[in-house]
């Protein structure tokens, strides 16, 4: 069936003009909405986008930046989208306990429209070396890219993969991050590139680059010690309760972790538990691929389902601290979905609407695409202060988390 979480995020390749950094290179830029109902959707009508290349990237990027926009809101209806804002960042940094990290983000939603208090832009400023009300929209992907990529415990891996998903260019990082690291950074960053050239490992990247990356990372743990700490607790916790498989409770990031002999248990803070089948301890030696001494490596698997059978799956510390995180943001998405339901059976020229359609399917929430629910509603019937007010009510498990959220209200569906 039709899956709106895959569908293609907006670019539109553009070259960059004399004067500005990289001249001529050909880059990828987020194309705002307007755009696309304004110049793209009617390009494709009228047979444009196919004779004219630069303008909308040729017909088939034409059709993919359309794509989201042929979701239309119903006769007489408009759709209204809600974003939460940041939620996985701003989870991972409450989980861990981030005072820092939280300020700034409550700094950041209660001055939305200042950029110099973004976090995502503060952290793509210091990687490019610019003020972040200087960061574009495009290098601000780079500053969120880090945060969720580091934020789970991931290093280069997990920011080169990351940049791949959402096409940004690490070739830029040498220039700006190497000349302000420290000598152990350094000398820390080039004996994990070693390892990783040795093993094949190191993504075909530039040592520079890859370097690079791994000071990134080392920063961010630096300046987030209790993000970084909350990856060791959670990697001990897990090995003690599946070590001991008695029911001992470890309470890490306001979770509680257990084991007994079927599953390893992470109870949530609303209650809700990840379960994880036939948990087992293991190890292997991992030999210096640069002479050193070998060590031993422990960590858990477990059984997963993959079509009609099973197999079993490595897990390390970021995986739980991913998983932990990503049920928390479902868990506040199902409990607004629900408030945002029943308060709009509430009003008037809503319920006459829905009272029209068949009676499974009377509600106004027409998708939701990761943390974004959308509703397809007559025109004006809900105001957005209504459904803000409805979306960032904290859960009672949850009374200090930071919730924001953007709303956009069109004819079509897209990121605004």
């Amino acid at each position: 069936g039709f899956q709106p979480h895959n569908l293609a995020r907006p670019a539109l390749s553009v070259r960059r003009p004399e004067g500005h950094a990289h001249a001529g290179q050909i880059e990828l830029e987020p194309v705002k909405a307007s755009y696309i109902d304004d110049v793209i959707i009617p390009g494709i009508y009228s047979k444009a986008a196919l004779v004219e290349p630069l303008l909308y990237g040729g017909p088939f990027e034409a059709a993919a930046l359309a794509l989201r926009h042929a979701i239309v809101a119903s006769p007489g209806n408009e759709i209204m989208a809600g974003d939460f804002k940041n939620i996985e960042s701003v989870i991972t940094a409450w989980l861990a306990g981030e005072t820092a990290q939280l300020q700034s983000f409550g700094a950041a939603f209660a001055d939305p429209k200042n950029k110099a208090l973004d976090v995502y832009r503060i952290l793509a400023g210091k990687m490019l070396g610019k003020p972040p009300e200087q960061v574009t929209d495009s290098e601000r992907q780079m500053g969120k890219v880090a945060i969720l990529a580091f934020g789970f415990g991931g290093g280069v891996a997990a920011l080169v993969n990351m940049a791949l998903a959402y096409q940004l260019d690490l070739d830029v990082l040498p220039d700006i991050v190497l000349p302000t690291a420290t000598a152990e950074q350094m000398l820390k960053a080039e004996k994990m590139w070693r390892r990783a050239f040795l093993i094949g490992e190191d993504f075909d990247l530039d040592k520079r680059v890859y370097m690079a990356c791994d000071v990134l990372k080392q920063a961010f743990r630096t300046a987030n010690s209790a993000i970084d700490q909350l990856r060791k607790d959670i990697d001990t916790a897990v090995k003690a309760a599946v070590a001991a498989r008695d029911g001992s409770i470890y309470n890490v990031g306001r979770c509680r972790v257990f084991a007994n002999n079927s599953f390893l248990v992470i109870e949530l803070p609303s209650g809700r538990r990840l379960l994880y089948a036939s948990p087992q301890l293991k190890t292997e030696e991992i030999k210096d691929p640069d002479g050193g001494k070998p060590w031993v490596s422990t960590y858990i698997t477990y059984s997963t389902s993959r079509g009609r059978g099973w197999m079993r799956e490595r897990a390390w510390a970021g995986l739980f601290v991913e998983n932990m995180v990503q049920a928390i943001a479902n868990d506040i998405l199902r409990a607004a979905m629900a408030r945002v339901h029943a308060d709009t059976l509430a009003v008037p020229a809503v319920a006459s609407y829905l009272a029209t359609l068949p009676a499974n399917a009377r509600t106004a929430i027409s998708l939701h695409v990761h943390d974004e629910i959308c509703l397809d509603v007559p025109r004006g019937s809900y105001p957005r202060e209504r459904f803000i007010e409805k979306l960032i009510e904290r859960p009672s498990w949850a009374p200090d988390l930071p919730i924001a959220v953007d709303v956009w209200i069109n004819p079509r569906y897209g990121k605004r």
